[in-house]
């Protein structure tokens, strides 16, 4: 079997090479299905519903990748590996690359007040969604978004413990050159732990304590949960999409309000991160809906 799988291999190979003047071909070679990412998840999520509390799942299972809120909703990722990808190139020299062809999945847990275990599910990771949409659909199919709530504009009862992102709906970069594209779902983290995630149009609400904190908005995170950091096509992809890093200082009983933006259009995307007054921060996540 593997000598007439490795003879097909190289009839491809060959006839490509040959024929290929122009474009790009990809040759799938499949494997046996292989966790690559996020083994301890895959491996006990069946389990989930064994898992009595917060505590216990943290145990089982580790840091989640997102934490949506205290007692609220944690995120974690497993990737499978399905099989191997040669791709080849061809201008006059043809060039060639190797690939893994991977799927990310996504196991959401949500707590209820007093921190146990409410619900959980699996699903495939969906690219072209925020995680917080992909939260949303799944907390409203389940008959859970009545008990486990999100943080919006009006409902807190101390605002002043809370810290506001918000990306605007219309963009702000130099319109002529670059544009906010909305392929993007940059991450929040504070202190190293992501809270969520915004498409444009979304503002996202987290609590935190006076002091000093560092904060990471980032472009595009979840390929570092997923396997990919070696695939040259991730690594490419990722090139000059370099997170916005900063610190800032809350001050008690006084909410912060940080407007986060990007741009992109010129071959780079450049994250933007400016904190706000109160009044036009207010004024414009009005207009905008919360991120989970």
């Amino acid at each position: 079997m593997r000598l007439c799988l490795r003879t097909l291999i190289f009839l491809a190979l060959t006839g490509c090479l040959v024929s290929l003047q122009s474009g790009c071909v990809a040759i799938p070679i499949p494997t046996q299905n292989t966790i690559v990412a996020g083994e301890q998840v895959a491996k006990n999520e069946v389990n989930i519903s064994s898992y009595q509390n917060i505590t216990e799942v943290k145990a089982r299972l580790g840091e989640p990748v997102i934490n949506f809120g205290p007692q609220k909703v944690f995120v974690y990722q497993y990737t499978i590996k399905h099989g191997d990808i040669i791709w080849l190139a061809g201008a006059g020299r043809p060039i060639g690359g190797f690939d893994s062809s991977v799927t990310a999945h996504v196991l959401f847990i949500a707590f209820d007040k007093e921190g146990k275990v409410r619900g959980s599910a699996t699903s495939e990771f969906k690219y072209l969604d925020s995680v917080g949409k992909q939260v949303r659909k799944w907390l409203n199919t389940s008959e859970l978004a009545a008990h486990i709530s999100s943080s919006n504009i009006g409902d807190m009862t101390n605002p002043g413990r809370m810290i506001y992102f918000y990306r605007p709906s219309h963009s702000k970069c130099n319109k002529l050159l670059t544009y906010d594209s909305n392929l993007f779902k940059p991450s929040v983290a504070i202190d190293g732990v992501i809270v969520g995630d915004l498409s444009k149009g979304e503002y996202l609400v987290a609590e935190i304590t006076p002091g000093e904190h560092a904060i990471k908005i980032d472009p595009y995170p979840y390929y570092r949960y997923q396997g990919q950091e070696t695939n040259s096509f991730v690594a490419d992809l990722v090139h000059d999409r370099v997170p916005k890093e900063f610190y800032i200082k809350v001050v008690q009983d006084t909410p912060t309000y940080i407007e986060t933006y990007l741009c992109t259009g010129d071959g780079r995307i450049v994250m933007h991160a400016n904190i706000c007054d109160e009044s036009s921060a207010v004024n414009t996540m009005k207009k905008l809906n919360p991120a989970w």
